[in-house]
């Protein structure tokens, strides 16, 4: 399982290049204050307008800064990964201006790097001391505002975690602002929260402290509603040339609703082609439609749909509940399953060691996800290389993690800990990448007494500064796993005659900023329409699973016992055969009728 993440951990790196020059042999006493006013500001168009305001003052009394010597500001990208990338950076590099503390424009130059470029400007006076020299960057961002179907998401670069805001020789205070119109749809969430917000002339302002800038940046929602539609394709291969009067069947897995805390889900099928035999859910509540196919058919099962993942309340610390809450009911999700060693002396040492005495969820939860977040790195070589799963004890001593090994890891902690949680599949939406090229994602879920509900946590979005808890609608869902991370498959076949190379669904999914009209089916329509309608006896369905369990010995055993395998396989096709003219009998003999 493999996420492009959703922001690339990019964060602002200032650099302030000036000779300082003694004016007399003394000790320099005093600094250089250097305040950066930063002011982001997205316009009606939906465009980030960047102004920022670099005051240098001088209080050194015996140092002074050369003319000539060079200020540089830095334009960053932001969405590393997206194909135009480059081309908005020098885009936004275009629209750039400087000017003095008076308005008047200054030169300057600029030099590309690797996803950012430096505009160099020079100081036109020398600054002796005492004295202020007031610089002014005016550029069009073109990275950090986008609609992204019914939902506004706007951005902020923060600083590295190495950042020095006080040195030797200067101490640097940043204040930054978000504006944006208030037009543009509710507020879902802001992160990291801000010092002050203010409505005022249509707008809203919002105030950041440099402090909650570091090793994280302003993530801003708009939106309180998010429109995807999906396509799944499922190859469908023969298994004989001729109809042999059996079946192979497939089932499928169908994007499903989600009741959480925080988030709903809610899908809208407009086709399914063929028709399935029937569709039912499984314990967790999953979707799975089963397809019938004689042996000799080869075609595709194609299904068309939408999703509107919407905000459906807020969770608390208060409103989370205790640990003593949880319901025995739900002790299936503390238990240990593969890649999820709930048991192992290592795992429950440190889970116990990160709850320690607390009795809240929320609050444990938050800690377990800091703890990994601030452990484990993202390993681009596994997401790109040999992704196999290593589960979670493995990760717990360092091995190398995408997403599922933050989500098992995460899971496996809280179950030890003694919450109930279970693994969500489906998609994290990243708009840099085509609908045809999203990846498959994991991240968790787990349950909080006091509302009575299940809430996700996505651990591996964590690892670009933000804390998920409780879902966003930036995540389309698939299906839910509570006793085997693998089980439901998303697709799984039981054949006549052998199948080489089962390839998984292929899935488009893309965003909306609505759902078109016209007539579809809900997940409650379609378990009305196909139900699965069990008999005593079927003899047509016992006859193909007789007939499909002699395929699987073929498939499965090999050439080597072939002459064991032909004897049994003998057997059970007599008796399918007999089986499967009786049930015909029947069949005809109920029309006849």
């Amino acid at each position: 399982m493999k996420i492009l993440k959703k922001i690339a951990r990019i964060f602002s790196s200032v650099c302030f290049i000036f000779v300082l020059l003694p004016i007399q042999e003394a000790d320099a006493s005093g600094v250089f204050n250097i305040t950066v006013d930063r002011t982001y500001e997205v316009d009606t168009s939906g465009h980030m307008q960047v102004t920022e305001t670099r005051t240098i003052k001088n209080n050194t009394p015996n140092f002074y800064i050369q003319a000539g010597s060079f200020e540089t500001f830095q334009i960053l990208s932001f969405r590393i990964g997206a194909a135009e990338g480059p081309a908005l950076l020098s885009k936004s590099v275009s629209t750039a201006k400087i000017t003095d503390g008076s308005g008047r424009s200054l030169l300057f130059s600029h030099v590309s790097g690797k996803d950012k470029v430096d505009l160099k400007v020079e100081y036109p006076i020398n600054l002796s001391s005492g004295q202020t020299m007031v610089f002014k960057l005016q550029y069009t961002n073109y990275e950090l505002s986008e609609k992204i179907g019914a939902l506004y998401d706007v951005y902020i670069h923060g600083f590295d975690e190495s950042f020095k805001f006080i040195t030797e020789d200067s101490v640097l205070k940043y204040n930054t602002t978000l504006i944006v119109p208030d037009s543009f749809g509710e507020e879902n969430f802001v992160s990291p929260a801000p010092i002050s917000k203010e409505n005022k002339n249509g707008k809203i302002l919002y105030k950041f402290s440099q402090e909650s800038l570091v090793d994280q940046f302003v993530w801003l929602q708009l939106g309180k509603k998010q429109f995807y539609r999906f396509k799944i394709v499922q190859e469908v291969k023969a298994t004989d040339q001729r109809d042999t009067g059996f079946y192979n069947e497939y089932r499928l897995v169908l994007p499903r609703d989600i009741d959480e805390a925080e988030i709903e889900q809610k899908v809208y099928y407009s086709s399914i082609n063929p028709s399935p035999n029937y569709i039912e859910t499984d314990k967790e509540g999953n979707l799975v439609g089963t397809f019938e196919f004689p042996t000799n058919f080869a075609g595709v099962i194609s299904l068309d749909g939408y999703a509107e993942v919407s905000v459906a309340g807020s969770i608390s610390e208060s409103e989370a509940g205790n640990i003593s809450d949880i319901s025995g009911d739900l002790s299936d999700y503390l238990k240990p399953g593969k890649y999820w060693e709930v048991d192992d002396s290592e795992i429950r040492a440190k889970a116990i060691e990160l709850k320690g005495s607390e009795e809240n969820v929320y609050r444990i939860v938050e800690k377990t996800y800091s703890y990994i977040v601030n452990t484990i790195d993202y390993s681009d070589v596994k997401r790109f290389g040999l992704n196999k799963r290593q589960g979670a004890k493995k990760t717990l001593e360092g091995g190398a993690a995408v997403c599922m090994e933050y989500s098992d890891l995460f899971l496996t902690l809280t179950r030890a800990q003694g919450i109930p949680a279970r693994a969500a599949f489906g998609y994290g939406y990243d708009s840099r990448v085509p609908s045809t090229e999203q990846e498959s994602h994991q991240w968790v879920e787990v349950y909080m007494p006091g509302v009575n509900k299940w809430v996700s946590v996505e651990v591996t979005w964590g690892e670009s500064g933000t804390t998920l808890i409780g879902g966003d609608m930036n995540h389309f869902y698939t299906h839910l796993a509570g006793e085997h991370p693998e089980k439901p498959n998303p697709v799984e076949l039981t054949s006549f005659g052998s199948v080489k190379d089962l390839t998984s669904p292929e899935f488009e999914i893309s965003v909306m900023e609505s759902r078109p009209e016209g007539d579809y089916q809900e997940v409650e329509d379609l378990l009305r329409e196909y139900p699965h309608k069990k008999t005593w006896v079927n003899l047509q369905d016992l006859t193909k699973r007789v007939a499909t369990f002699g395929g699987k010995i073929i498939n499965e055993i090999g050439v080597g016992n072939s002459f064991l395998i032909l004897g049994s396989c003998m057997t059970l096709i007599i008796i399918a055969c007999i089986v499967n003219a009786i049930s015909k009998y029947m069949r005809a003999k109920k029309r006849e009728i």
